[in-house]
Parts: structure tokens; C-alpha cells; sequence
């Protein structure tokens, strides 16, 4: 239940707009400086700062405050092996087990911002909303601007998935992972209906980057218990756990389907 209730509240939020704040300075003496794309100012007189983070906002105590809490924007498109129907469309999941009355949103996913270089430590991890068309939109840190990072989508049943190449963020970011399979890193992605529109692998129910017999064992209950509702092991989305999710993890497990990362 404490999991529905996080993504109906994660649903709701992204509707929430970004909050604009004005500033009043008193200095003594400080400078300031501008670009298109960043803008810092100085202030001497005050003994000390304090800066808070978390993945949406920074909050600083002393005379400097941002002009605005605003974040820059990712926008992806991206397809699920098993959700994908037809024509750019996928199947509302969260509508069919019942979690969400939207008919237009497929489900949750976790996108992480990674270093483009060795060690590659990820920088930023989000949680957003994948419309049925292919379409998920979430914002990033501005301190990431003007710099490079490979993305990568993890989710209840995909294999981890990264972009082929880094990708420079700038203040409206678009990425399709859907034109070729080579938009993935290892062009691991498949063309499920033939159309050239290519999703990403699904069937990774235990989420250890592989889709093997661990998984089948996983959905193997879920089969035997007529299981339904917002499982891993439901790789269509329809809302039940039967045959249809086995052909699908069948196939992956003949293929030796797992995630390509580096390391």
C-alpha cells in the first residue's frame, strides 16, 4: 500500500510548476557575472553561509538566495518491450492494475545522470512518469548544465538501459532511444513489432541485470497463484500475471538478454 500511495503522489506532483523567488541584498562590497547559462554573484559581509541539498532543490542561508528554484528539463522517448503495442503505443499499466485513472501514463521509471567518465558515479537519480506514447520528462540539477553524462532508465522489470553515448545537458535536453537500437549502449534494444521503432528489454523481474532462471522462479509463483495487480512479473502491463509474460521472459532467457552498463 506505502508503495501505491508513492506513486500516486509522484503522479501528482509532476503537475507541480517550479516556485520563483525574489531577493533583497544589503552589501558591503561583492561582484557579479553573467552568461547565457549561468549567473553568480558575490556578497562580503556576511560571517558564513549554509547550503542544503537534495535532488530538486538547494537552499543556502545567508544574504545570497537563487533568483528561482526552477531545474532544467529532460525530455526522453522510450518504449518497453513488453508494454509496446503498436504505432508508437504503449499499454497503461498503472490504469490496469488499478493504481491510476490516467489511461495516458504506462508507469514509473528511475533515471539516473552518470559521470561520462570512469569511475562513473552517478550524479542524479529521479523518479518520473512514462506516458503511453513514449514520452517522459524530468528535470536535472542546474549545476549539471553545459557538461556531459550518459543517462541510464531502470524500472520494475527492464534490464538498466544507458544511452550509447554521453549526452551534453542544456536547459531543454531531448533524447529518443527509440529510432535505432544503436541509441542504447550495445544497441541492446529490440524492434518488437518490425516497425523500426526500437524498446527497450523487459523481463529483469529480480532486477540483478540479467534475465534468467531467477526471474522465471520469481514469476513462476506469481503464475501458480493466479497472481494480478502492480507486479514485476506482469511484463505486459495488462494487469495478471499468465502465459503472455512467460512467452516474453521465455524468449529473453533463449536470447541471454541482460544489461549492457560499463563498468
Amino acid at each position: 500500500m506505502k508503495q501505491l500511495l508513492l506513486i500516486c503522489l509522484l503522479i501528482t506532483m509532476q503537475q507541480i510548476n517550479a516556485q520563483t523567488i525574489s531577493r533583497y541584498v544589503i552589501p558591503t562590497n561583492g561582484s557579479e557575472y553573467k552568461d547565457s547559462n549561468i549567473h553568480v554573484s558575490a556578497t562580503v559581509g556576511e560571517t558564513f553561509t549554509y547550503t542544503l541539498n537534495n535532488n530538486n532543490i538547494t537552499a543556502t542561508q545567508g544574504f545570497q538566495q537563487p533568483d528561482s528554484l526552477g531545474l532544467d528539463t529532460l525530455h526522453l522517448t522510450f518504449f518497453i518491450q513488453g508494454y509496446y503495442i503498436n504505432n508508437h503505443q504503449m499499454s497503461p499499466a498503472l490504469f490496469n492494475s488499478g493504481i491510476c485513472s490516467d489511461a495516458s501514463i504506462t508507469d514509473t521509471v528511475e533515471v539516473s545522470i552518470i559521470n561520462s567518465t570512469a569511475p562513473y558515479a552517478v550524479r542524479q537519480t529521479t523518479k518520473a512518469v512514462l506516458h503511453t506514447d513514449g514520452k517522459l520528462d524530468c528535470t536535472f540539477h542546474p549545476m549539471l548544465l553545459g557538461n556531459s553524462y550518459y543517462i541510464s532508465l531502470r524500472h520494475r522489470s527492464i534490464v538498466e538501459t544507458w544511452s550509447a553515448n554521453p549526452i551534453t545537458l542544456s536547459k531543454n535536453t531531448y533524447y529518443d532511444f527509440s529510432t535505432s537500437a544503436a541509441q542504447a549502449l550495445g544497441d541492446n534494444q529490440i524492434d518488437v513489432e518490425s516497425e523500426g521503432i526500437y524498446s527497450i528489454f523487459n523481463g529483469d523481474v529480480n532486477l540483478d541485470l540479467t534475465i534468467d532462471a531467477y526471474d522465471f522462479l520469481t514469476m513462476d509463483v506469481d503464475l501458480q497463484n493466479f497472481n494480478g495487480g502492480y507486479l514485476p512479473s506482469d511484463l505486459n502491463g495488462d494487469g495478471t500475471v499468465d502465459s503472455n509474460d512467460f512467452l516474453l521472459l521465455d524468449a529473453n532467457m533463449q536470447n541471454f538478454v541482460g544489461a549492457v552498463t560499463l563498468p
